[in-house]
């Protein structure tokens, strides 16, 4: 083995009975020949190369694993041999008489050479060959892609495979024969749509392709036919001098192959458009391992799950406001004295948040991540021992990740609210009522087999949540109870970007959250001034249109309903802060909550700055 480079005018010459194997570039002018023994190029691995023309008397190997282009001629009463798993190309006109065996690897003819004999691996190109025999275990496949090879007599033998290239416009992988082809029985004719260039999304009912011609005849049938559509079927016939495949629409229909309830709807949806729509036709090309993601590709779940997203917002602005009245309830857990918060005054008072969530995938819908944050700014407007009433005003923008569907968004939106606390000796009432309104944008791709649509949207929804808590403080300890009553409406829109683009349905929805547990504090005094600790956990229910939904269609076909991911039932909440005093009526607290259930779970910072006067 020689593993340098080799370089300059001079040339190569091989002799003696054993092998070199060359690892190195080669880039000398000279020439090669092979006198005796074997010249191997690469040993099984992405190095070795030969340049200009080969005189080969005896026997020349190629053994690499990546691919490799060889332009020279060769020539001389050798052979040569194709191992290793790469693919070898060969652009020159080979005229040795030795023959050439695969082994191993694809060899692609785009040049010339003579007889070749494959015990494995994959013969293609668009040059010339001379007699080829197929042995077990080989497979001949014309064309770079979709082309023709020219050879003479070709043999199948039993356990050989022809493998065949189609598209959308009649075209196909051809083998065109001076002579005669012979097919053993148990070879096997294997059909696939075209890997480079069209995506045969504009497949007929039926379509006829020819893909052996011989000038002196056929021999014999393929045993085994397979093709990898999974709306269409190949039919095969033999002329005398040909063998031709038709491609016809099989009675599989699109949702047999769909395994979720979303992937049924999209089926049909896409069923409901007929053949000549170029969705439908795209669908109907497709091989079978690529149904399924096409359907959920199609879906628009996206949209479907953003409005859980939104509802989850608004719930989050309606627990910042039922925060800031606890901060400042003149009672609680603790009376006010005790713990160094004002008696009941005219607060101004400010919030910022910032969170990150997720759902986990479901049977039907992929997994969706949000992230996002907003501000809220408030001033009592009512202020008396038994009563507070205020106003608040905010703003938020959050995103979400649909990674699984190739799909994304964000949701800007402005918050307005009225809220009010009144109290019974120990015992604390809260209430508000808050609106939302949402601009969304959207983005995701597409794909259908090779189509890809990249689509967009925008649209706008208006949201309205009423909330309430009742609360009893004794000691240190608050048990508390609230519920919340949440309503969505959402704008029709359409998207554009491409023939997969869905028109979606206005809808209204609408949720109620019910919470049930306990929250504590514990004060630090430092002369007047204080510190706050609180936490509190808590059992909260979901109910209403828990899992969104949203109608659909595409142009010119049947609506459809898809869904989203689900709002969970059931929810732990746990939060955890702290208040200080800064003394001069002002004080600044931080927190954070958290919320787990099954499949999802949220995670939310803040902080507040509350002025009174």
């Amino acid at each position: 083995s020689y593993g340098g480079d080799i370089s300059g005018t001079g040339s190569l010459t091989k002799s003696g009975a054993g092998t070199l194997t060359l690892t190195g570039a080669s880039s000398h002018t000279g020439g090669t020949t092979i006198s005796a023994g074997t010249l191997q190029i690469g040993n099984g691995g992405t190095s070795g190369s030969l340049s200009g023309d080969v005189t080969n008397n005896s026997a020349l190997a190629f053994n690499r694993s990546d691919a490799l282009t060889y332009g020279g001629d060769i020539s001389g009463t050798g052979s040569l041999t194709k191992s290793g798993t790469g693919t070898l190309t060969l652009t020159g006109t080979s005229s040795h008489t030795g023959g050439t065996t695969i082994s191993a690897g694809t060899l692609v003819v785009n040049g010339s050479t003579g007889a070749i004999t494959l015990n494995g691996g994959t013969l293609g190109g668009s040059g010339t060959v001379g007699t080829v025999a197929v042995n077990s275990g080989g497979t001949f496949a014309p064309g770079n892609s979709i082309g023709t090879i020219a050879a003479g007599n070709t043999v199948f033998n039993a356990g050989s495979s022809y493998a065949v290239e189609v598209n959308a416009d009649g075209d196909s992988d051809l083998l065109n024969v001076t002579g005669t082809v012979t097919i053993n029985g148990s070879a096997t004719l294997k059909i696939a749509p075209e890997t480079n260039g069209q995506d045969g999304s504009t497949y007929a009912k039926s379509t006829d392709y020819t893909i052996i011609k011989a000038s002196s005849g056929v021999t014999g049938t393929f045993g085994t036919v397979t093709d990898s559509f999974a709306f269409l079927d190949a039919k095969v016939s033999y002329d005398p001098n040909k063998v031709n495949v038709k491609l016809t629409r099989n009675d599989v229909a699109l949702k047999d192959l769909a395994t979720t309830s979303n992937q049924v709807a999209t089926a049909n949806a896409v069923d409901s458009l007929g053949s000549g729509s170029a969705l439908y036709d795209a669908v109907v090309a497709l091989e079978d391992d690529k149904v399924e993601a096409a359907y959920d590709s199609m879906s628009g779940e996206a949209h479907a799950s953003a409005k859980s997203f939104l509802f989850q917002n608004d719930a989050a602005i309606a627990g910042s406001i039922l925060g800031h009245m606890r901060d400042t309830s003149a009672t609680g857990p603790a009376p006010a004295v005790t713990r160094g918060i004002p008696a009941p005054s005219r607060d101004t008072w400010g919030t910022v948040f910032g969170f990150q969530a997720e759902t986990e995938e479901t049977t039907d819908a992929a997994e969706m991540k949000r992230s996002g944050g907003g501000a809220l700014a408030g001033v009592n407007l009512m202020t008396s021992p038994d009563l507070q009433l205020g106003v608040t005003l905010g703003v938020s923008r959050s995103e979400y990740d649909i990674t699984g569907r190739q799909s994304s968004g964000t949701a800007t939106a402005a918050h307005l609210g009225i809220y009010g606390s009144t109290q019974r000796g120990p015992l604390n009432l809260r209430f508000g009522a808050t609106y939302g309104y949402h601009e969304i944008d959207s983005e995701r791709r597409v794909t259908v087999g090779a189509t890809t649509d990249d689509l967009s949207a925008s649209y706008k929804a208006q949201s309205a949540t009423l909330f309430a808590e009742a609360s009893y403080g004794v000691a240190q300890f608050e048990p508390f109870i609230n519920a919340s009553y949440t309503m969505l409406d959402t704008d029709g829109f359409t998207e554009s970007g491409g023939a997969s683009a869905l028109t979606v349905d206005a809808a209204s929805q609408d949720m109620v959250l019910a919470t049930l547990g306990v929250r504590a504090t514990h004060d630090i005094m430092f002369g007047p001034k204080y510190a706050s600790l609180a936490w509190s956990v808590a059992w909260q229910h979901a109910a209403g249109d828990l899992t969104s939904q949203m109608d659909a269609a595409f142009d010119g076909g049947s609506k459809f309903r898809i869904e989203g991911v689900p709002i969970a039932t059931n929810t732990a909440v746990i939060t955890a802060g702290i208040n200080v005093d800064l003394g001069a009526s002002t004080s600044i607290g931080f927190g954070y909550t958290g919320q787990f259930s099954k499949g999802a779970q949220r995670h939310t910072l803040q902080a507040n700055l509350t002025k009174s006067f």
